[in-house]
This record gives structure tokens, sequence and C-alpha cells, in this order.
């Protein structure tokens, strides 16, 4: 069975929110990103052990997986947003015939 099947079968609507702009204040040094959300189809499976990765220097621990369309347009700089709970993107693999998105929770 193709993975576009397993996805259509299996999968769930979840929203990418995609980073569209970045703006950093240079007064406060805060920095604000705008987003356009997209709703897509993604199969999401929580991990059963911890994956430790780097990310821009910091080491988190991916909590969950996310399988997608080979198709969708998605960075690492974007985030998933599953049953209410915001994930950023640690890291992507693309194997072909799916992406697997590394996501941790965003606080």
């Amino acid at each position: 069975m193709s993975f576009a099947k397993i996805l259509e079968k299996h999968g769930v609507n979840v929203t990418l929110k995609k980073v569209i702009s970045v703006e950093e204040d240079e007064i406060y040094g805060t920095v604000d990103e705008t987003y356009q959300d997209t709703t897509i189809k993604a199969i999401v499976q929580d991990l059963k052990e911890e994956i430790k990765l780097e990310r821009q220097g910091q080491v988190i621990t991916a909590e969950a997986v996310a399988y997608v369309s080979p198709d969708e347009q998605i960075s690492e700089q974007d985030y998933i947003l599953y049953n209410n709970v915001l994930y950023a993107i640690a890291r992507i693999s693309y194997t072909g015939a799916y992406k697997k998105l590394f996501l941790y929770r965003v606080e």
C-alpha cells in the first residue's frame, strides 16, 4: 500500500504554522514571527523512548513524530498544532515516500 493511501486512511488533520516573516525588535531584542496556517494530513505518534537532538546549539528531546506527504513544503522553522498542543520541528528526514518530522512541545 502506498504512503498516500495510508495517510488518507489513517491520517488526521493538523495545522501547519508556516513562518512567513520574522521581525526583530532592535530595542527590546524580541522576535515577532508571522504565520500562515494550513491544514494538512499527518500520522502523529508519541515516541516510546526519548530521542535527543541538537537544534540551534541546544539539545532537545523529541516527544513525537509526524509522517506527512513528501510534497508538503515544511521547514524546521515551522510549527505543527496537534490536539491543541504546539510542536516545533526539531528535524526532518525524507525517505522519498514520506517526510518524518521529529517534534517537541513549545512552552
